[in-house]
């Protein structure tokens, strides 16, 4: 295991220990590089999706409910 410091794709750089023969490493802090987002960006991406599909959620139901109480009356 070797330890990288990478600057991803989002810019930021943090250290990432990286498994695996050389060549699997370098290929690895390649696509970090690349491709990849730091730890920081993908946690606020996970929580952007989150509130969004909380929030999609929340507007079926408010849907639901509203179409529910027209058809009672």
């Amino acid at each position: 295991m070797a330890k990288y410091s990478i600057k991803f794709s989002c810019g930021h750089t943090h250290v990432v220990a990286i498994t695996g023969s050389v060549a699997e490493q370098e290929r690895k802090a390649q696509w970090y590089k690349d491709c990849g987002i730091c730890p920081d960006c993908y946690a606020a991406k996970k929580a952007a999706e989150e509130s969004q599909a909380q929030q999609e959620v929340q507007a079926q139901q408010k849907r639901l409910q509203s179409t529910l109480s027209h058809e009672q009356f």
